[in-house]
């Protein structure tokens, strides 16, 4: 078995597949028409679909499905179609993002469960959380360093990592940028992209734009911390991309050297960064793409089309040849099960055995190499080269047939499946919570709420809110935990124990799974956890043993008021919610932070600035130029409210409160965001 890790590349459309196949790629990943999380790429319908598996598998390459978007309930029916034609066509594993998609494919367990990027997977923890809920296969964050993704590695059956292309500025599955700014969300496939456009801080421009990565001049390190699967990003970008990419990591990988400037000229944004990799997180990992960037890509296109217009050959095929007096017949043999046979007919004379050898092995433009090619024949007995020609195009044809059939794997529809038709409708509790978050202690002393929510390093910081609030209190637990500061963190969980807290909130499977494993049996799920639907709502009660959660704010109304089941839920209504959390931070310098006082400030192209707040400098919080405020609208179907406080006096916050009591909303300067 070959150990190397794979090579899988992007394929945005059939072109692109071919590209990259023919270049050389192990795997590719797609998307179908809807619920990929490049909704702009071309995509593929049922029968481009099924064509583009047949043509993978007969040359042995893998195919993953791309379903990783967030989902509505109306959606979930459309999505488990999607995902019959998905088994129907034989893909080899789906990428998910929501946990409704993790639950109808426990429905059909022969096809692997790949944890997307999307899921926000940074540390041991999530892998091994991921792994317990079915995943076969994780795809971290692309803000690790080579010690993170080793810890990674360590705890997932497989990991798959970016090695080379684009990087989101924001951790992936937690950026509401577009969403919030533009009503385009890229947790549902439709990012507009504006972390591109020309944002300032600190007087350098663009500085929400990352150069785009490349780890593949790194490719042995990290098969050895591991890794699995070379994932290349690119889904909107041409084949000649694609198939340069691969061609790359082909090179790097099989212990060649590979031509890094050619790489560049096909598409940078003024050259590739290592940046977290090294854990070298300054300035000079931003860049953009400029006009001299263009004109290389187009200088290098004609050159890269050479890589993918013939076939390569890479299925090796055993053949056999005997003639007899009654005929000859041709066996071919791929090592997979799969034999192909065609028949001729024997001339008088005497067989040239390299002759035939040579006819057999004439290969080209097919997915076919020939390997062991065994040739006999009875005394006297012969064959034309005519008909060895074509007892070769028979058997190639019959092999491609035989290589590109697939019996569809089996649906077993389990015994408590979770479904909308099982799930009954949600009856809101009869007297609904406020649930008011506070950046620090003081901007909770003037609020009457029925549960207080403070930071973990503040509740540490001030242990007397414990006695203040009691039961009511719950400690927000941080949403990024990386494995280089994990011990301090469970350190942490072990003194808000001894201090008597019992209840925690979180937004990702990793810090959940922690909590759980600490001894926290409260565990409320925080917004971003993108939770959408019903179904999703239920499976992490189910799974992750959430007793409440904070719906997604990217959730519209109409689709809060359908949600079912029983498992209280909550939204927010007020507040200034991070926008994006990034582990580059624009503020930082050439050689790493500034004097910015932890809390820096990015400003748009039309001037409007947006606050963000250092994370014991982690990661930091971006955060909208105005607050999100609907408390003015009729209450949702739902169990709690939510008042997020960050900026905000005491005196504002109290302010806040008086207002959402009134139901008038407390600013008139805000945003409705998507509900």
């Amino acid at each position: 078995m070959d150990s190397r890790p794979e090579i899988l590349a992007p394929a945005g459309d059939m072109q692109q597949l071919r590209a990259a196949v023919t270049a050389g790629a192990d795997a590719v990943y797609l998307g179908l028409k809807r619920f990929s999380a490049r909704a702009s790429a071309g995509n593929f319908d049922a029968d481009e679909l099924k064509e583009a598996v047949r043509y993978c598998r007969i040359r042995g390459v893998k195919v993953y499905a791309a379903v990783n978007t967030t989902l509505f309930d109306p959606e979930i029916d459309d999505a488990r179609r999607a995902l019959e034609i998905i088994r129907e066509c034989g893909c080899d594993a789906v990428l998910v993002q929501d946990m409704a998609v993790a639950e109808l494919l426990r429905d059909i367990p022969a096809i692997a469960m790949h944890a997307s990027t999307q899921m926000s997977i940074h540390n041991a923890s999530g892998a091994r959380a991921a792994s317990e809920l079915g995943f076969a296969r994780v795809v971290p964050a692309r803000e690790l360093d080579l010690k993170e993704i080793a810890a990674v590695c360590s705890a997932a059956d497989e990991t798959e990592v970016f090695v080379h292309g684009a990087l989101c500025v924001c951790v992936s599955g937690q950026c509401l940028l577009s969403s919030m700014l533009g009503g385009r969300s890229g947790n549902r496939g439709d990012c507009a992209g504006p972390c591109r456009l020309d944002w300032k801080c600190g007087g350098r421009r663009f500085a929400l734009s990352l150069k785009d990565m490349s780890y593949i001049g790194r490719i042995r390190e990290l098969a050895d911390a591991g890794v699995c699967s070379l994932k290349i990003e690119g889904r909107l970008k041409g084949p000649e991309y694609a198939a340069e990419a691969v061609r790359e990591c082909r090179a790097a990988r099989d212990g060649g050297g590979y031509n890094g400037e050619l790489l560049k000229n096909v598409f940078s944004r003024s050259g590739f960064t290592t940046g977290y990799l090294d854990c070298r997180l300054t300035s000079d990992m931003y860049g953009v793409r400029t006009e001299a960037d263009k004109s290389l890509s187009k200088a290098a296109y004609s050159e890269i089309h050479e890589i993918y217009r013939a076939e390569r050959g890479r299925v090796p095929l055993t053949f056999d040849l005997y003639c007899k007096e009654d005929g000859a017949v041709l066996t071919a043999t791929d090592g997979c099960g799969n034999t192909a046979q065609a028949r001729a007919q024997t001339v008088p004379g005497s067989l040239d055995e390299n002759a035939v050898r040579g006819a057999l092995g004439m290969t080209g433009g097919t997915p076919y190499t020939v390997g062991e090619c065994r040739v006999g024949a009875d005394g006297g007995v012969s064959i034309r080269l005519s008909a060895v020609k074509k007892l070769r195009r028979e058997v190639l044809s019959e092999m491609d047939g035989l290589r590109g059939e697939h019996e569809p794997v089996p649906v077993i529809p389990r015994k408590d499946p979770i479904t909308l038709d099982a799930l009954a409708p949600h009856v809101p509790s009869p007297v609904r919570r406020l649930r008011a978050r506070g950046e620090n202690a003081e901007q909770l002393e003037r609020i009457d709420a029925d549960e207080y929510v403070l930071p973990l390093t503040e509740i540490l910081s001030h242990p007397e809110t414990v006695k203040r609030y009691g039961g009511a209190l719950i400690c927000e637990l941080p949403e990024l935990v990386f494995d280089s500061d994990r011990g301090s963190f469970l350190s942490d969980l072990d003194r808000l124990r001894a201090l008597g807290v019992t209840r925690v909130c979180a937004g990702n499977i990793g810090v959940i799974k922690d909590a759980g494993d600490a001894g926290f049996k409260s565990i409320s799920a925080t917004r971003d956890l993108n939770i959408t639907n019903s179904v999703a709502l239920e499976y992490c009660k189910r799974n992750l043993g959430i007793a409440d959660a904070e719906l997604s704010v990217e959730t519209p109304r109409s689709a809060i008021e359908s949600m079912k089941g029983e498992t209280p839920r909550g939204c927010l209504v007020y507040g200034r919610f991070p926008l994006m959390k990034i582990r580059a931070c624009p503020a930082r310098g050439k050689n790493g932070c500034t004097d910015c006082g932890g809390a820096p400030v990015l400003t748009d192209r039309r001037g409007i600035d947006f606050p963000m707040l250092c994370r014991g400098k982690k990661f930091t919080d971006l955060y909208n130029s105005v607050p999100f405020d609907i408390m003015d609208k009729r209450p949702l179907n739902t169990d709690f409210d939510v008042l997020y406080f960050t900026f905000e006096t005491p005196k504002e916050c109290a302010r806040v409160a008086d207002c959402y009591r009134r139901r008038v909303k407390a600013s008139p300067e805000n945003t409705r965001g998507r509900y």
